[in-house]
């Protein structure tokens, strides 16, 4: 699993975490930007998906890709 959790946090103290999490440049933290990036990227592809097509994908699907 994914071992960030944070509990229920506001979506301002949210991307304040991000925006301070990755400042520096070490190997973590790129990774971390391109999970951040491709989970954006996908969540991003779905809602155009529903809006475009007016259907719906499948949630699990949805959780695979991520």
């Amino acid at each position: 699993m994914c071992l960030l959790y944070r509990g229920d946090i506001s979506w301002q103290m949210e991307v304040q975490w991000w925006s301070t999490d990755l400042k520096d440049d070490s190997f973590a933290t790129k990774i971390k930007r391109l999970v951040l990036a491709a989970t954006i990227w996908h969540l991003w592809q779905e809602k155009n998906y529903r809006i475009f097509k007016q259907a719906t994908g499948q949630m699990f699907n949805l959780l695979q890709q991520l």
